[in-house]
């Protein structure tokens, strides 16, 4: 994994509210059957809070109590996105390092 000391990475085990968020998700993946089948998962990013934070818990659980998936990002940008002032370079960085591979056209 590429490593850039000015993108924070989180990873498990989380403290906190980041423990309750994970609990709350994958109850949601296990109560509503969300992962059945699934191979692939698409995440679309905008670079706010919740994109990031879905993106983060998705990589964590992928593998650990349930199947492994595939994850892939969508850049959603726009002046009324949550992530408006995020470049895509940014996202670039955190994708490089939480995903193995991601399109280069992906922005």
């Amino acid at each position: 994994m590429l490593s850039h000391p000015d993108i924070p990475i989180v990873q498990p085990p989380w403290k906190g509210v980041g423990k309750k968020l994970e609990s709350a998700v994958r109850k949601a993946l296990f109560d509503f059957h969300m992962l059945d089948g699934v191979s692939r998962i698409g995440v679309a990013l905008s670079g706010g809070k919740d994109s990031l934070a879905l993106l983060y818990l998705l990589k964590a659980i992928s593998g650990k109590g349930f199947p492994p998936f595939t994850l892939f990002a969508f850049h959603v940008s726009g002046a009324f996105s949550c992530g408006a002032g995020i470049t895509a370079s940014y996202l670039e960085k955190i994708l490089s390092q939480l995903l193995a591979e991601f399109p280069k056209d992906w922005a």
